[in-house]
């Protein structure tokens, strides 16, 4: 499914801050285009898509993120240990993927985090 028209006429310097695009059947193809507003996005939501693969380490440079939810997909391997960078995540929701290992230690830094991770 492509995404909605402001996407493609947006650039980086765009004050765009709160995406939510859950529940839109999009695929893994979304990120590159997300990870343009890395020093604007606040809050990003994409629960219950069809993101497929590994975590990507490009979220790592988003560094006002503060709320991610990245719920009900199908996200593979480890928890990215790049979030630890993201210094203003208060949120972050990785339930219902398939993730495996332990959470990365850099996260242990960010004190002010709340992670849910339910486990399938």
């Amino acid at each position: 499914m492509p995404l909605p028209p402001m996407f493609s006429n947006a650039n980086s310097s765009s004050p765009l801050s709160f995406i939510d695009l859950s529940d839109n059947h999009l695929n893994s193809f979304v990120f590159p285009r997300l990870f343009k507003y890395t020093n604007c996005l606040v809050f990003l939501k994409l629960s219950g898509n069809n993101l497929e693969g590994s975590i990507p380490r490009a979220f790592g440079n988003m560094v006002a993120l503060v709320h991610l939810d990245l719920s009900f997909n199908n996200l593979e391997g480890s928890i990215a240990r790049a979030f630890g960078n993201v210094v203003a995540l208060v949120h972050l929701d990785l339930s219902f993927n398939k993730l495996e290992g332990a959470i990365p230690q850099t996260l242990e830094n960010l004190h002010n985090l709340s992670i849910r991770l339910v486990i399938q």
